[in-house]
């Protein structure tokens, strides 16, 4: 992975604002601002865009390694990381705001899968060019992506 999962860790001993049960699983959200729209989901106990994500979840073979481009706070990388059991989440988030709250959740709830390396940098962030290469082996995807 290209960071080491400690460089998740949450800064200054931030605790969970609140923990739910959900599919039978305790879920820890940090919500640093209760009044943003996509964290009042968090806050009521569930993932936006629930049904969205129970597709995915249901296309996904377990050991999958999956890529969520705009990954925002994590909605996606954290449900996904905890209920498809994939063997690598790689969320690409240029925004700090929202990558901070990546971290945390993707700290609290001690998810090892998430691979925080291309956090901070976006698709597009300059005009260059980029290969994203799938490759199927035993009915799992593996990605790489090369730079020229």
């Amino acid at each position: 992975m290209a960071q080491d999962m400690k460089a998740l860790s949450p800064t200054g001993g931030k605790k969970p604002n609140y923990a739910h049960s959900i599919q039978g699983r305790k879920v820890l959200f940090h919500v640093p601002r209760p009044s943003d729209q996509l964290l009042k989901q968090h806050i009521a106990g569930d993932f936006t865009a629930r049904p969205f994500l129970e597709l995915a979840r249901s296309t996904i073979s377990a050991r999958a390694h999956i890529l969520d481009i705009g990954a925002g706070v994590g909605n996606l990388t954290l449900y996904l990381s905890l209920f498809a059991k994939p063997s690598r989440v790689v969320p690409v988030e240029p925004n700090p705001d929202a990558y901070d709250i990546l971290r945390q959740n993707v700290a609290i709830n001690d998810i090892l899968c998430v691979d925080p390396g291309y956090l901070g940098r976006a698709l597009g962030e300059k005009q260059d060019r980029a290969r994203l290469r799938l490759r199927y082996q035993r009915g799992t995807a593996s990605q790489s992506q090369q730079e020229n």
